[in-house]
C-alpha cells in the first residue's frame, strides 16, 4: 500500500445560482427529489464481511489514493462570435456537492455513432476518483492527472442506478469506453483536448488476493490504500450502501474528523498592561478531534495526539486550522495522530463537507479493533473462490429453469381454454388461479350498446348451475333476496355466508351476536338500478320508480342484509373508496376489533358494474384496455410492455376477522394475522398516480411500520397492478424503493410481485377484498399466484427486474406477505399478512 497527495480538483467553481439548476438537473436524470449528492458511500469492511463475500458475489477493485467525484457530461448553451451555439460542458462535483466546470469539455463519442465528430455524450453522470500517476514514460516529470470511471448513474439520458452493478459495468464497456477506444484507434487522438485522462477502472473477482496484492497493487502508478468489494447484484444506492465494502489494511484505516483549536498557554506581553494573553505561537494545550452525530450535532470525540514539531508544520502552513476535515490514524500506542502526506504536512479532506457520522466512526473502529487483515483475506480466498462458484452455478441453473418455466407458460397460454375463474368459491377459484386458467371474456354479444363500446371484454361472473361453480341467484340466494338486493349485494351475501362457513362462526348468543360486526363496502353500487330507473323516470313518472330504489341503490345495504341474515349487532359499517374499498374494509374492521368494538367482523367489498354507462365511462377516462376485444384472455397484461388498460371484473370477496385469543378458545381454524394496514394520499390527481409512486410507497411503509417488520423480510407482494402504463409503473417504482432500501433486499431479483388481475380483471370496490383473500391462500400454501399474459415485461424507462411470476405459479416459502390497493382520487392502502 502507498499513498500520494491527492489533487486538486480542476476547473472553475460554478456560483451557487448556477448550480442550484444543475442539481436540479441531475436529481431529475437520476429519479431523485433530494439535490444532496448523489455519491453511494461504502462501509467499513469488518470481519463478518468475509462471510458476506460468500453469500453474494462481489466485484474486487483497488482502492484509490484520490479524490472521489461524479462526471456529468451535458451540453450548455454558449454566446460564440457567429451566435449562440449548444455546446458540450463537463462538470465534476465533489463530495461537498459543489460543481466544478471544467474546460476544455471532457468528450465521449455516442455509441450509436462512435466516429461522428458533432455527436457526444450528454445526461450522462460517471463515479470515479481523480489520480495523480506516476508517467511511466518520465518517472522524473510532473504526475498525470487521470480520472478513474468505476461505475456510472446515467448515461445519454438513460437512467442505470436501478439496474444491478454487473449491468451498469457493462454498459460502461459497450456504451462508454468502446467507443471511445473506437474513437482512439481510428482517429489517434481523444475527440477533444483533454483536461485530463480517463480511464476504466479494472475489476477482479473476489478471491484473487494473491494477485492483487503481489502483482497488481504493487505495479500501481498511483497511491492505494485498501480494496473495494462492490455486491455485483445490487443497485446503485445513493448514501451509504451497505453491499460497498472498503477494507484498509488495519495501519491504515483513518477517521475524517473535525479539528478544533484548544486554549494557548498565556503569557505576560509585559507592555505595561495588566493580564496575560494566550501566545499563539507557542504550542497549544490541546487538538480537539470532533465527530458528526444526528441533526448536524458536533461532539468532542477525543484530542489529537501531537508533538511540538508536528505544531510547527501546521503554523509553517500558515492556513485556517480551526473547523477543519483532518484524516487520522490511531498509532500502536492508541493516541489518534493526523496522516500524513509525503512532504510531512497533514492529510486535510477539504473534499468533504463534514467529518465522518458517528456510524461510520464505529465502524472504522470496528476495522480497528477487531481487524481483517492481509493474511486473513489470503487465508480465504479458496472458501470465497468455491462459494462464487457455487453461486454462479445456482445462477446458471435459476436461469435455465426461468427459461423453461417462460417456455412451458408460452406453449400452455397457446393451449389455454376458457375457464371460468371469475366462478363462486374460494377453493374453486384459487385452484384454477393457480392452473393458470383465465375468466376474461368477450361481452359484446350482451347488446348493441355493449357492442358499440370501445371495450368489450369483461372479468364476468358467469351465470349457470350452482354445482358447476357459476352463479344462480334462484340457488344462490334465499326467497325473496334477488328483489330485494342490487346486484353487488347478492355477490356480498353469497361471499359471506361461504366465509361464514368456512370460519365456522354462527353465533345464537345474544353477546356473541353483539359482539360480531359487518364492514362491507363497494365501490361504484348498482349503475343497474341508476339507469333503469331513470329510464322508467324519465318515460313514466314517478310512479314507475320502485320503492326499493333506493334501498337497492345504498352502498351500506349489503353490509346491512349480512347484519340482518345472521343478527349480528356490532359495528355495522361501509366503505366507498373507488379501488381500495375492499382493502379499507377489512383494514377498517381489523381495527375496529384491536380498538375493542368487537370480537368478530365479516369484513370484504363487492361489485357488480359491468354496464354500458359503467364502460363508457371508464372509456372516457382512457383507463380500459380497447385493443384486445379479438383477444380477451391476453387483455388484461399487468406489467407487461404492450399493457394499455385495465378489464373490468365483478364479484365479491368476505373474510372473517376474529380477535386472536377469541379465535383460539373456540378453536378456529387461522389462516393469517393482520399484522399491519397503511394509508396514504397521492394528493395529486382524480385519476392518474404520481409517476414516482410515493402514495403507495407510504401505504406499504406504514402497514410494514404498524406490522414491525422489515421491507426485507416481506416474501410476496400481491400488487394492484391493474395492466396500465402509468399504474403499474408507478406500483413497481414504489416497491423497489421501499424492499431496495437500506433494511430491504439485495437486488431486485429477490422482490416476488404479482398481480391477479391478469386473470380476474379489475373488480374495482372488490379488488382489494379479493386479492387479500389470493395473498392469505399464497401465505397459507406457500404458493405465488401468477402475472397471466406477461411475456415482456416493463417498458423503458421503468425497469421491470423483480420476479413477476410470470404466466405459472411458483412454490415459495411465504412467511410476510403485502396486498396493495389504489384508487381514483389518489387513495391507497397496504395490508400486511404474517403466517401464524
Amino acid at each position: 500500500m502507498s499513498s500520494s497527495a491527492p489533487p486538486q480538483i480542476p476547473g472553475t467553481q460554478v456560483p451557487p445560482d448556477l448550480a442550484e439548476g444543475l442539481k436540479k438537473a441531475v436529481a431529475d436524470l437520476l429519479g431523485r427529489e433530494s439535490t444532496r449528492f448523489p455519491g453511494a458511500q461504502p462501509v467499513s469492511f469488518a470481519r463478518e464481511h468475509v462471510a458476506e463475500l460468500q453469500r453474494q458475489e462481489y466485484f474486487m477493485a483497488e482502492k484509490t489514493d484520490g479524490v472521489r467525484c461524479l462526471l456529468y457530461l451535458t451540453y450548455q448553451d454558449v454566446d460564440t462570435p457567429a451566435g449562440p451555439q449548444f455546446v458540450p460542458a463537463t462538470f465534476l462535483i465533489d463530495r461537498k456537492n459543489n460543481y466544478y466546470n471544467v474546460d476544455p469539455p471532457v468528450k465521449f463519442p455516442y455509441f450509436e455513432t462512435p466516429f461522428d465528430q458533432d455527436k457526444f455524450l450528454f445526461n450522462t453522470v460517471l463515479d470515479g476518483e481523480l489520480v495523480h500517476d506516476k508517467d511511466r514514460n518520465n518517472p522524473a516529470g510532473p504526475p498525470l492527472l487521470n480520472y478513474y470511471v468505476f461505475d456510472c448513474l446515467a448515461i445519454n439520458s438513460q437512467n442505470y442506478t436501478a439496474k444491478p452493478l454487473d449491468k451498469r459495468i457493462g454498459a460502461l464497456k459497450m456504451k462508454v469506453f468502446g467507443p471511445y477506444r473506437a474513437w482512439w484507434d481510428k482517429y489517434k487522438a481523444a475527440p477533444g483536448l483533454e483536461p485530463f485522462g480517463v480511464k476504466e477502472k479494472p475489476v477482479y473477482t473476489p478471491y484473487s488476493f494473491s494477485e492483487m496484492f503481489t502483482t497488481i497493487l504493487p505495479k500501481l502508478p498511483h497511491g492505494n490504500d485498501g480494496l473495494v468489494f462492490t455486491c455485483k447484484g445490487t443497485r446503485y444506492q445513493f448514501g451509504t450502501d451497505k453491499h460497498i465494502l472498503k477494507w484498509k489494511p488495519p495501519q491504515e484505516n483513518t477517521i475524517d474528523f473535525k479539528l478544533k483549536l484548544g486554549d494557548f498557554p498565556l503569557f505576560d506581553p509585559e507592555d505595561g498592561e495588566d493580564g496575560l494573553i494566550p501566545d499563539y505561537e507557542a504550542k497549544p494545550n490541546r487538538l480537539a478531534l470532533e465527530i458528526l452525530h444526528n441533526n448536524n450535532r458536533y461532539e468532542h470525540f477525543t484530542d489529537l495526539y501531537f508533538t511540538t514539531e508536528d505544531w510547527e508544520v501546521l503554523k509553517s502552513l500558515n492556513q485556517r486550522l480551526d473547523g477543519r476535515i483532518i484524516e487520522c490514524h490511531r498509532d500502536p500506542e492508541g493516541r489518534w495522530r493526523f496522516k500524513k502526506e509525503e512532504d510531512g504536512t497533514p492529510r486535510w479532506r477539504d473534499d468533504k463537507k463534514d467529518a465522518n457520522h458517528v456510524s461510520t466512526v464505529n465502524s472504522v473502529l470496528d476495522s480497528i479493533n477487531n481487524p481483517v487483515t492481509e493474511k486473513d483475506l489470503l487465508d480465504a480466498s479458496a472458501t470465497i473462490r468455491e462459494a462464487v462458484h457455487r453461486l454462479r452455478a445456482e445462477d446458471k441453473q435459476r436461469m435455465i429453469w426461468q427459461q423453461q418455466q417462460q417456455e412451458k407458460a408460452e406453449r400452455d397460454a397457446k393451449k389455454r381454454k376458457f375457464s371460468e375463474v371469475n366462478g363462486h368459491g374460494v377453493r374453486q377459484t384459487w385452484k384454477r388461479l393457480i392452473d393458470g386458467q383465465c375468466g376474461i371474456v368477450s361481452i359484446k354479444d350482451r347488446g348493441p350498446k355493449f357492442a358499440a363500446l370501445p371495450s368489450r371484454i369483461a372479468g364476468v361472473v358467469p351465470e349457470g348451475a350452482k354445482e358447476l361453480g357459476r352463479w344462480n341467484a334462484k340457488e344462490l340466494l334465499a326467497a325473496g333476496d334477488e328483489r330485494r338486493m342490487a346486484k353487488f349485494a347478492q355477490y356480498a351475501m353469497v361471499a359471506s355466508e361461504e366465509a361464514l362457513k368456512d370460519a365456522e362462526w354462527t353465533p345464537t348468543r345474544e353477546e356473541d351476536l353483539e359482539a360480531t360486526g359487518v364492514y362491507m363496502g363497494s365501490g361504484i353500487g348498482s349503475l343497474d338500478d341508476v339507469y333503469d330507473t331513470t329510464v322508467a323516470f324519465e318515460q313514466g313518472g314517478y310512479r314507475k320508480v320502485s320503492p326499493l330504489f333506493v334501498p337497492r341503490l345504498l352502498i351500506n345495504l349489503a353490509a346491512g342484509h349480512v347484519s340482518m341474515r345472521f343478527g349480528f349487532r356490532g359495528p355495522n359499517h361501509a366503505a366507498t373508496t373507488a379501488c381500495t374499498t375492499g382493502a379499507h374494509s377489512i383494514g377498517d374492521a381489523a381495527r375496529l376489533i384491536q380498538f375493542g368494538d368487537a370480537d368478530v367482523m365479516v369484513a370484504g367489498g363487492a361489485e357488480s358494474c359491468i354496464h354500458p354507462l359503467a364502460i363508457a365511462g371508464f372509456a372516457r377516462a382512457r383507463s380500459l384496455a380497447s385493443d384486445w376485444n379479438g383477444k380477451p384472455l391476453e387483455g388484461s397484461r399487468p406489467f407487461d410492455r404492450d399493457r394499455a388498460g385495465f378489464v373490468i371484473g365483478e364479484g365479491a370477496g368476505v373474510v372473517v376477522l376474529e380477535e386472536l385469543e377469541h379465535a383460539r378458545a373456540r378453536g378456529a381454524r387461522i389462516y393469517t394475522e393482520v399484522a399491519g394496514y397503511g394509508l396514504s394520499s397521492d394528493a395529486y390527481h382524480m385519476t392518474a398516480p404520481r409517476e414516482d409512486g410515493q402514495g403507495p410507497y407510504l401505504a406499504m411503509k406504514h402497514a410494514l411500520r404498524h406490522a414491525g417488520i422489515k421491507p426485507g423480510s416481506v416474501d410476496y407482494i400481491n400488487a394492484h397492478a391493474t395492466s396500465t402504463p402509468l399504474g403499474d409503473a408507478a406500483e413497481n417504482r414504489a416497491i423497489k424503493n421501499l424492499l431496495l432500501s437500506s433494511d430491504g433486499k439485495a437486488k431486485p431479483s429477490e422482490i416476488n410481485i404479482s398481480s391477479t388481475k391478469g386473470a380476474i380483471g379489475h373488480l374495482l370496490g372488490a379488488a382489494g377484498s379479493v386479492e387479500a383473500i389470493y395473498t392469505i391462500l399464497a401465505l397459507h400454501h406457500n404458493t405465488l399466484p401468477p402475472t397471466l399474459n406477461l411475456q415482456n415485461p416493463g417498458d423503458p424507462p421503468e425497469e421491470f427486474d423483480c420476479n413477476y411470476v410470470a404466466n405459472v405459479a411458483q412454490q415459495q416459502d411465504v412467511k410476510v406477505a403485502l396486498s396493495n390497493s389504489f384508487g381514483f382520487g389518489g387513495t391507497n392502502a397496504s395490508l400486511c399478512f404474517t403466517k401464524m
